[in-house]
């Protein structure tokens, strides 16, 4: 049996460095919103841990065809389950789940640390991208860790002379995007700007951040992985996903092979295979014994610099379950493409649309 819980303050607890943080209303609110969320991907018989159970019922009627036989739990009622019959299935893990469920953690503090270090960007700079390199000519990989603003004008001139005035910084740890900033170097100095006192604050509190090129996005996808306590990845299927200025919107809910269809008009069908197999002998050898559970890699079909055709970027790893993750959950129950969206009106809600549905509120 498993307790699962959905945790989306996972990603800004990781950022924190204040022990007893306190992540911002949005994500409150988002976590008590959507409460109900594990019962898309659990199994019969899991528990699901929720701030109120009447709350979580009510919330989730509506997807009951998609949910199977799971219970609501309170955390009052943890302490009635023993570690040894309980697997603690989290959104992602860090110290603050780690309080919550106490004596069920899978995880020790040391343990629990190395996975916070893992999830960080600087990780997937330093020990993941090294290996994704020379997959093949279409595939772009670049990322280079600063520690200090000294180190930062080396490597901007370093890329611009290899034709690149645009780059992307980011935090080691940030959610949806606002961990990140674009700059153009052709526009701005950035030393005269607010991303040095952004990039100085992030130094200071993170200790580092990344510098990328700047592609000219035309997709983003993510590819879901699980890897098991032997190290083993599994493969769990492709995620058709949209942004909004780096903020999560909606997944397309269809079969594997429309979705490889869909995506096929921009990466092909076998380099989209050498990414995968690369991706889980990569994935396998530096997080065995870390860290198991889901994760995802995102990626984005870029312009060809040749200007013509697309090649394809690496964007980040995910240690965690992600919205791609649901989305192959709830794809198992659908018979025809659906679109599964978040939306904020009073509140978070999850819709799960009709494409002509979805189009005809667009056009409202």
């Amino acid at each position: 049996m498993k307790i699962c819980v959905f945790n989306p303050d996972h990603d800004i607890v990781l950022g924190s460095t204040v022990q007893r943080f306190t992540p911002p209303h949005a994500a409150r609110r988002l976590r008590r919103d959507l409460q109900f969320l594990p019962a898309l991907w659990a199994d019969d018989g899991d528990k699901v841990l929720v701030e109120n159970v009447e709350e979580a019922k009510q919330q989730s009627r509506i997807f009951s065809r998609y949910m199977p036989d799971v219970e609501f739990v309170e955390p009052g009622q943890l302490k009635h389950f023993q570690s040894k019959h309980v697997d603690v299935d989290a959104w992602g893990w860090d110290r603050a789940v780690a309080d919550v469920f106490g004596g069920l953690s899978p995880w020790s503090a040391e343990q629990t640390e190395t996975i916070r270090q893992a999830s960080s960007r600087v990780f997937f700079t330093d020990e993941i991208l090294p290996g994704l390199a020379n997959i093949d000519s279409l595939v772009l990989g670049v990322s280079y860790v600063v520690k200090s603003l000294e180190e930062l004008a080396p490597i901007l001139s370093s890329m611009n002379s290899e034709g690149n005035y645009k780059y992307v910084v980011k935090a080691p740890w940030s959610s949806s995007g606002r961990g990140v900033r674009y700059v153009d170097v052709h526009t701005a100095d950035y030393e005269q700007t607010n991303i040095t006192g952004w990039i100085k604050n992030t130094l200071k509190t993170q200790g580092a951040v990344t510098v990328e090129p700047f592609y000219r996005k035309v997709k983003d996808f993510g590819l879901e992985f699980n890897i098991d306590k032997e190290g083993v990845v599994e493969y769990k299927g492709l995620s058709l996903f949209e942004t909004v200025n780096g903020q999560y919107v909606g997944n397309i809910l269809d079969s594997e092979d429309n979705k490889l269809k869909m995506l096929s008009r921009y990466v092909s069908v076998e380099l989209l295979g050498k990414i995968i197999s690369r991706l889980q002998s990569v994935v396998s050898s530096k997080l065995k014994g870390v860290y198991y559970g889901p994760l995802g890699v995102d990626l984005m079909v870029v312009s060809n610099e040749a200007g013509y055709g697309f090649r394809v970027a690496f964007a980040e790893l995910n240690l965690r379950r992600t919205m791609g993750h649901v989305a192959l959950s709830l794809s198992k129950n659908i018979s025809e493409q659906r679109v599964m969206r978040i939306e904020m009106n009073d509140r978070y809600r999850l819709h799960i649309y009709k494409r002509k549905e979805l189009e005809k509120n667009d056009d409202e």
